[in-house]
């Protein structure tokens, strides 16, 4: 009985490894509007900071969030943007997130039912809250702002969300007397799960 040897360069042998492995998931990317306004919490001091808007988004401005449709989304890594996020679940989804360009940033992390609604916490700072020497906003234990994905455009799934929310009670973390209240919407795709 003769044993034949087969012998393959070394060139193909790579390129068969090369071919069995995982392709290189896509970054992430999202997009975020942020609307500073009066708290609307009964007896809330005034928001010093003054009712505006702003976001993250491809091409500078905020996401314009039509129905169906969220908008040119940052993605990680290009001109600037550091989009970071996960978002796993089936029927209840946990999720955390956050996105920085051009002196804007927005993080959340929350818990948000399919087709429904959910609590957690959000934290945002733009170029107008730093004008004026501010810390972050960023939402207190109690009450959470709350999270909407039961609108035909906002979903949620394993490794994405698209949600709306509204924190009727923000505070600046090294001036507390500063109130204020955070909403808007916000999108993330290609998220780990």
């Amino acid at each position: 009985m003769t044993i034949r040897r087969f012998t393959l360069p070394l060139a193909l042998i790579s390129a068969l490894a090369a071919g069995c492995s995982d392709p290189v998931p896509p970054p992430s990317q999202g997009g975020v509007r942020i609307n500073y306004h009066p708290s609307s919490l009964p007896g809330a001091s005034a928001c010093s900071i003054g009712a505006h808007t702003v976001g993250v988004a491809q091409g500078g401005a905020y996401p314009s969030f039509t129905s169906g449709n969220p908008g040119k989304r940052v993605v990680d890594g290009q001109d600037g943007a550091e989009v970071h996020c996960r978002v796993s679940g089936s029927s209840s989804f946990a999720f955390t997130g956050s996105l920085n360009k051009d002196a804007v940033s927005f993080s959340t992390a929350g818990r948000v039912e399919k087709g429904g609604t959910g609590t957690g916490t959000v934290a945002a700072a733009d170029p107008q809250t730093a004008q004026h020497a501010f810390s972050p906003v960023q939402s207190q234990q109690d009450p959470q702002c709350t999270f909407r994905v039961n609108e035909n455009k906002l979903e949620v799934a394993g490794g994405r969300i698209w949600a709306a929310f509204d924190c009727p009670s923000v505070r600046d973390t090294v001036n507390f007397d500063i109130q204020c209240g955070l909403s808007g919407e916000f999108v993330l795709e290609n998220c780990d799960e």
